[in-house]
Order: structure tokens, then sequence, then C-alpha cells
């Protein structure tokens, strides 16, 4: 008898598992200089004094103003366009607690303000301080848990 070996071509969902809690009208700050879309499930961070959600990027990780604190994953089927993040503040839906998502999914955004590392769940947050973390740490604080879901079948004849 001989093995083969074959790779599966499914489509994952998003959310796995777990009972989700997605915020539907959060507001996305307005970033007049974006000039490509914010895509469907880019991990996000929520600035504490405005309330206002923005991508986390290699340049929004070192902020101060707890927007790499809160994180949550953006929802918004199809993305954002950037001319509406360009002219104004924009709603929109906003995974922020206790979910197994697909990790291949998410996104790093790559809008005005750069990308992220390949790395980017295991980046770095307040490195020099009592507070070292990681992305992937501060998601799991609220229960969203990036899992791989890669399915490999053998068969055998």
């Amino acid at each position: 008898m001989s093995q083969q070996a074959s790779g599966t071509n499914q489509s994952f969902p998003f959310i796995l598992g777990g009972s989700p809690k997605i915020r539907e009208a959060e507001i996305i700050k307005q970033d007049a200089a974006r000039t490509v879309i914010l895509n469907q499930y880019t991990v996000m961070g929520l600035i504490q004094a405005t309330q206002k959600w923005i991508p986390v990027t290699s340049a929004t990780i070192a902020n101060t103003d707890g927007s790499a604190w809160r994180l949550g994953i953006l929802m918004a089927d199809g993305g954002i366009a950037a001319a509406s993040l360009a002219a104004a503040d924009v709603t929109a839906p906003i995974l922020v607690l206790d979910a197994l998502v697909d990790a291949s999914q998410l996104v790093w955004d790559l809008g005005s303000t750069g990308a992220l590392s390949a790395q980017a769940l295991t980046t770095a947050l307040f490195a020099a301080t009592v507070y070292a973390s990681s992305i992937q740490t501060q998601l799991e604080l609220f229960d969203i848990i990036p899992v791989a879901s890669i399915g490999v079948d053998v068969y055998e004849n």
C-alpha cells in the first residue's frame, strides 16, 4: 500500500470559535494622509483619550496614547475606503472580546504610516518597561486568540 499526501484547499472562516463580542459602531479615527483601503481583519488599537481606533503599525506601536494597550480587529466587510477615512472619522464594527481567530487572515496595515514586520504577532510592545509584552499577548488579554488553521489530509490507497 502506498500513501498519497494531499493538501486541502479549504477556506477557513476568520472567527474559528469562542463567543465573539463585536461592537458594531466603533469610531475609526480620520487619517487625512490615507491613500489605500483599510482592510477587513486589520489589527486596531484604541486611543484611550478619544475612544477612537487606529490601525496598529510599526509607527503606532510606540504611541503613548493607549492604542498599543487595547487592541481589537476591524470587521468591516470589504474594509474601509481610503477616501472615506481621509475625509472624516468613520464608524465600523470591531471585534473586541472572546474569539479564536485565524492568524493567517490578520492584516497588518500598510496605510499612510508603514507596515509591521512579518513577525507582527510577536512584535514587542513596551520593551523597555515593566509592561513588556507582544501584540499577541495584548490580544489574548481580551481573549482574542490568534491560531494557525492549516489543514493537510493524508490518504492511504
